[in-house]
């Protein structure tokens, strides 16, 4: 049986310069995370379905980007 409250880590990787113009958001907590190199973000299952939006932006600066 598979823990609903279980701890989760969704891990990336890419070239920095395509990194840094990105960002994960997290819709059910509406935190925006920064992909760096570091490669992962962690956080608990809760029971629930989780909805992440991995975006780009091609310009410097993610004029696009939500906080």
């Amino acid at each position: 049986m598979v823990d609903p409250m279980r701890d989760v880590i969704l891990r990336w990787s890419g070239p920095a310069d395509v990194l840094g113009m990105s960002w994960l958001t997290d819709l059910d907590a509406g935190e925006v995370i920064e992909p760096d190199t570091s490669g992962s973000y962690a956080f608990v299952m809760n029971g629930q379905a989780r909805r992440f939006r991995w975006e780009y932006e091609k310009r410097p600066g993610n004029s696009g980007k939500k906080r």
